[in-house]
């Protein structure tokens, strides 16, 4: 629990042949590498809280790309392994599962239809706000059975209801900081592309206050999700 950051973690990103993806809780690893790292390639930070001061950092959206079924898929399962839902061998396992089929459903019905992080926390707040997800569901160009897969959570007994809507609103807590909002919905031109991130042999550092950065890692967990998958696409 000493001295990791000094003695791997640095010395790793100063080595580094290709892109890299850092997470802290601290400005200290920015601070050593990124000058250095600016001479390979493009250097990101995604620091919703303002822990660095960092101005013109990276906003990335969870809704991006969710248009497609596979994608929404990837970033649900993202968002609940931030939140802790899906731990092996507990008991939170049922509800894992549940939660991320409400999450990938909702996730898929905001890129159908246009909305932004704020709308999904707003359903996320209130399952009785879903009418237009379930609308979205229910169009042309979403996956099929989808519509049904949302509906059965929403209409399903109150118990499993309330349990499962709890993992959706857990794993989506940090919206309610309006400077983690504004950090995960970008204007036009914005968007983090994570293909150029990757191709460009850019840095990317994640930052998150000890106190708090349990709140965000739902967060963080599903954009290194969305970097991973973009990396395999890449690979294959």
């Amino acid at each position: 629990r000493m001295g990791k950051g000094l003695h791997v973690v640095i010395p790793w990103i100063l080595d580094a042949p290709g892109p890299v993806v850092t997470t802290s809780t601290r400005p200290d690893t920015l601070a050593a590498t990124a000058r250095h790292r600016a001479r390979s390639g493009p250097v990101a930070v995604f620091d919703p809280q303002r822990l660095t001061g960092f101005t013109g950092g990276l906003r990335w959206s969870p809704v991006r790309g969710c248009e497609s079924p596979r994608i929404a898929i990837v970033r649900a399962r993202g968002l609940v392994a931030g939140a802790g839902l899906n731990t092996p061998g507990s008991d939170l396992a049922f509800w894992a599962g549940q939660t991320e089929t409400a999450l990938r459903c909702l996730l898929h019905a905001a890129a159908l239809k246009g909305a932004g992080p704020l709308e999904l926390y707003q359903w996320a707040l209130n399952r009785s706000a879903t009418g237009d997800a379930l609308d979205a569901l229910g169009g042309l160009h979403a996956a099929p059975g989808w519509n049904e897969a949302l509906a059965a959570v929403v209409h399903a007994d109150p118990r499993t209801r309330d349990s499962v809507w709890l993992g959706v609103r857990q794993s989506f807590a940090a919206l309610s900081d309006p400077d983690v909002l504004a950090a995960v919905d970008p204007g036009p031109g914005e968007q983090f592309d994570p293909v150029a991130f990757l191709r460009d042999c850019g840095t990317l550092y994640l930052l998150a206050s000890a106190t708090t950065s349990g709140s965000c890692a739902p967060l963080v967990s599903a954009l290194v999700d969305d970097i991973t998958e973009t990396a395999r696409l890449l690979a294959a």
